[in-house]
């Protein structure tokens, strides 16, 4: 029953993410009926070569023969350009001999679109948390295609 709901709702051009949402949707209770959109996408890929493979295939919205990997091999979530290592400090920030040494971090709080700042002085053993709103473009995130 399952799959006939899922190839029907492929040939409406819905895509598997918006398949398994409606049926967590709709069948609430019934967890057995409720299928992640990995499992629709490893189902239709995993069919040997064939007739019916390119059918299913044609249903998907991009039509690929292979499955694309999201980063195509590489993991590009959370690079940033000439990072440098936490454990690469300089010798003074070891010893916290001097007061006003002060280190910091920033945090982006996204689903409640907050920057959170902190100060802290080990020697002084104080620290300081500021919340500010984000930047205007930040705000939004472009969603992917």
């Amino acid at each position: 029953m399952n799959w006939r709901v899922v190839t029907t709702l492929l040939q409406w051009r819905w895509s598997p993410q918006q398949i398994a949402a409606t049926l967590k949707r709709v069948f609430p209770q019934q967890p057995e009926r409720h299928v992640s959109h990995e499992t629709i996408y490893t189902t239709i890929y995993a069919h040997p070569k064939g007739e019916l493979r390119r059918e299913l295939i044609a249903l998907l919205r991009r039509r690929h023969s292979k499955r694309m990997p999201r980063s195509r091999g590489e993991d590009r979530r959370g690079q940033i350009p000439d990072m440098v290592s936490i454990h690469v400090r300089p010798p003074e920030s070891e010893d916290r001999a001097m007061r006003g040494h002060w280190e910091g971090d920033l945090t982006k709080a996204r689903s409640a679109g907050l920057l959170w700042v902190c100060w802290w002085s080990a020697a002084a053993a104080w620290s300081c948390w500021h919340g500010c709103p984000m930047p205007r473009p930040y705000r939004r995130w472009p969603r992917s295609r």
